[in-house]
């Protein structure tokens, strides 16, 4: 028989919890025993992804909903038996809007992100103005650049089609996705399906013209989402009640430390007794990651502490339907950093997803925080609410108090892909390889979506199986 094999996990996060899963599976397959121990410094597991009901209101804490484009996390669902909880995004609801000039506009249906395979709806964006509407026509005639370096998104926008384009609809749009300087993110990292378009079509709009996926968008896809009927708190329900059985689950438990010991690693928690492992998997948001790293190796501490991060908040509104009767009949709303005010965009979550506030009730979930507006989360918790209520009021045209308010601010949990971002994580995975046991996985990697994490802690799961089997 096998010898027993000591994995410790270090973050209870959906990175985490899906690497502890896939590890139960591979190792079940190629009957390799291992003790998982899963260290969650909070005192939930689940890290961003919280749902929380109240009068009837559900309300999601962080991601509300994952691609299906990307098959990871709707494998994971299969496997856990979650298909049937899968909910789309209201159909009658799937439409977006930009703020221009105080008011909302709708981004038409046939607009993804950044542009149309239909020139005739390019021209009628209310917007964009006449000049920057003939500027993104004429990016079919716009040369294909010849570098095959990195470019920031922002760059690529602005080449192809035109600054207003930019500062119009392109800016929001990124940041109600990454809360980033569009000017420092990278393409190739971020949205490399709009390069393959250049490369392949040697024009975004032709490209477009032949995606049937893309003629149904308004902004975002949002017929390729879908989130739980109970919330996104379902997924780390089942991959919690999955693994509690066999992996030790210690919440509560903040790693201080970590060491080469006997062959394997020392992990050390303030209060705590030591304990030791044969691997270790780092699946923690980036700046934990970097700081506990570099107790074990400095130089790849800092490595992977180059890679910055952005802090955002959530606040949640809660109002009855009579008292505020101007909203618009859409998913929700993105704000440009040239409208502005504090406010990235909000989900109209009631309208959004079935089920998700009383029949007579409105539940509107606003985004803070992120590139150009982080100076607003220095303030207290109440001027916070009181700040961002003012602006929904001012764009929704409401009058009306909250039935009742709820925040959640996420320090530093959103990594920035900067230019390079690409060779940048393939030299940390080179340095990574020196540390004989250690592995990384989370959102600062591969992907900030929930399917970017499960694919990313599933193949880090695989590499840590196939290192522990290698030294059997």
């Amino acid at each position: 028989m096998a010898h027993l094999k000591k994995v410790a996990i270090l973050g209870g996060g959906i990175s985490g919890l899906a690497a502890a899963h896939r590890l139960f599976e591979l190792s079940d397959q190629e009957k390799i025993p291992l003790e998982i121990t899963i260290l969650e410094a909070a005192p939930r597991l689940g890290g961003v992804i919280e749902t929380v009901t109240r009068a009837g209101f559900q309300m999601e804490s962080g991601p509300d909903m994952f691609i299906t484009e990307r098959p990871a996390a709707l494998n994971l669902s299969r496997r856990l038996n979650l298909e049937p909880e899968l909910l789309p995004v209201t159909q009658e609801h799937s439409q977006s809007y930009v703020l221009y000039r105080g008011k909302l506009r709708p981004i038409p249906r046939g607009f993804y992100l950044m542009a149309s395979g239909q020139p005739a709806l390019l021209w009628s964006l209310p917007f964009i103005g006449p000049l920057g509407k003939a500027r993104m026509l004429l990016e079919p005639w716009v040369p294909v650049r010849r570098d095959t370096g990195d470019e920031s998104v922002g760059s690529f926008i602005r080449r192809r089609f035109g600054a207003e384009a930019l500062k119009r609809i392109g800016q929001p749009m990124i940041g109600g996705i990454y809360t980033a300087d569009p000017d420092r993110l990278s393409l190739q990292a971020t949205f490399p399906k709009f390069l393959e378009m250049e490369r392949e079509h040697r024009s975004v709009i032709r490209a477009l013209a032949k995606n049937k996926a893309a003629a149904a968008a308004s902004g975002p896809r949002y017929q390729l989402f879908t989130t739980y009927r109970k919330g996104m708190q379902t997924l780390i329900e089942a991959l919690q009640t999955k693994i509690s059985g066999r992996a030790r689950i210690l919440t509560g438990r903040c790693v201080s430390e970590m060491a080469p010991h006997a062959g394997g690693w020392k992990i050390r928690c303030a209060g705590f007794p030591d304990m030791e492992a044969d691997a270790v998997m780092l699946a923690l948001p980036v700046r934990q990651a970097s700081r506990l790293l570099q107790t074990a190796d400095a130089v790849l501490g800092r490595a992977v502490g180059e890679i910055e991060s952005e802090s955002a908040a959530t606040i949640h509104f809660a109002y009855r339907k009579a008292d505020v009767p101007g909203l618009p009949h859409g998913a929700g709303f993105v704000v440009p950093l040239a409208e502005g005010g504090n406010l990235v965009g909000a989900t109209l979550t009631h309208q959004k997803f079935a089920g998700r506030a009383p029949e007579d009730g409105v539940l509107i979930r606003a985004f803070a925080g992120g590139f150009g507006r982080g100076k607003v989360l220095e303030l207290a918790d109440e001027a916070l609410i009181e700040t961002v209520k003012h602006e929904i009021e001012k764009i929704c045209a409401i009058n009306a108090q909250p039935l009742f308010t709820s925040l959640k601010r996420y320090a530093g949990a959103m990594p920035q892909y900067a230019v390079g971002h690409a060779e940048r994580v393939g030299h940390i995975r080179k340095k990574i390889e020196r540390l004989n046991g250690i592995f990384l996985t989370g959102n600062y990697l591969r992907g900030v979506g929930i399917p970017d994490c499960v694919h990313e802690s599933e193949d880090c799961a695989d590499k840590l199986l196939r290192w522990l089997m290698s030294r059997t």
